[in-house]
């Protein structure tokens, strides 16, 4: 419980610093850098971490990949209607500095920034990993972090952005993977 305080007021204290954090991080670019971020970007899409959770899932507990796979579909839901109604103007579009070349801007002209999409998906599939091995879950700790400071490195969301991202992501692949059983179970019986 104390966890989910603590991120909660993060987030709450992100949107304060959301405009100065991204200008400071622009302001430590390099080249190399670049190239790193760049390259993670082209890597860690969306799709691939579904695909790796379910191959995944498939050689160790095949009962959780259709749970994940609604947990995915389910968070990209949420996401979408959060973006709709809060409806909040990405980074690149209103700081100075914001775009690297090697990134592809022009998809996100239409989709909004709060929140992020990429990182709530890598933190969707956190639980499920977690469930099948602690190691591999610490892990995609870590690839999460990667994705979450792409997308800010970037310039495509505010710290806040990733952070709600996370936080949603989380819950509802952790929702999914306790209760989803249990739920399609009482719908199967109820229609039997």
């Amino acid at each position: 419980m104390i966890y989910i305080i603590l991120v909660l007021v993060l987030i709450a204290l992100s949107f304060f610093i959301d405009k100065s954090f991204s200008t400071f991080i622009f302001g430590f670019r390099f080249d190399a850098l670049n190239i790193f971020f760049k390259y993670a970007y082209l890597i860690l899409k969306d799709y691939l971490l579904l695909i790796f959770t379910s191959l995944l899932l498939y050689f160790s507990d095949k009962k959780k990949i259709l749970s994940a796979i609604f947990a995915f579909l389910t968070t990209g839901f949420v996401i979408l209607v959060l973006k709709y109604f809060i409806n909040r103007t990405r980074p690149f579009e209103v700081l100075e500095n914001a775009k690297l070349n090697g990134f592809d801007y022009g998809f996100m002209s239409f989709n909004k920034s709060f929140p992020s999409w990429h990182t709530a998906a890598a933190f969707s599939m956190l639980p499920f990993i977690f469930s099948v091995d602690k190691r591999l879950g610490y892990f995609w700790i870590l690839v999460c972090i990667l994705i979450a400071s792409v997308r800010v490195y970037a310039g495509f969301h505010y710290l806040s952005d990733v952070l709600f991202g996370g936080l949603i992501g989380y819950v509802i692949g952790y929702l999914f993977l306790k209760y989803f059983k249990i739920v399609l179970n009482y719908l199967l019986s109820y229609f039997q």
